[in-house]
């Protein structure tokens, strides 16, 4: 995928050193960009990822993929040598918690994929 940058708003953050807390709007846009950061921390194939997207029972597009606005109260984990993160989708918005001592390899992805509401 050819990277998009700062496809994904933060609406919110929060950290404390370790643990770092991003919260988004529900749209389409979490799909590509989600993917892209992940990539970026390490999770590069389908196995690792491709099934945050499959069918639980969700509304799906023209395209036949589920739709990010009907995945509801559903947490997901990954984990790699570097990162620990979860997927917290609830009825408006997505979190995403990572915990990591990597700090700089986070911040270069968040940089690349997220923006700050406003800019």
């Amino acid at each position: 995928m050819k990277p998009q940058k700062n496809i994904l708003t933060l609406e919110g953050t929060g950290n404390d050193g370790y643990r770092y807390r991003y919260e988004f709007e529900k749209d389409e846009k979490f799909k590509d960009g989600f993917l892209g950061f992940m990539g970026d921390l390490g999770f590069k194939n389908d196995r690792d990822l491709g099934y945050l997207f499959e069918d639980y029972g969700c509304e799906k597009g023209i395209n036949g993929e589920v739709k990010v606005e009907s995945i509801n109260q559903k947490l997901e984990n990954f984990r790699n040598k570097n990162f620990d993160v979860d997927v917290i989708f609830f009825e408006k918005e997505i979190e995403i918690i990572v915990r990591t001592k990597k700090t700089k390899e986070l911040i270069k992805s968040v940089n690349k994929w997220f923006k700050f509401l406003g800019e």
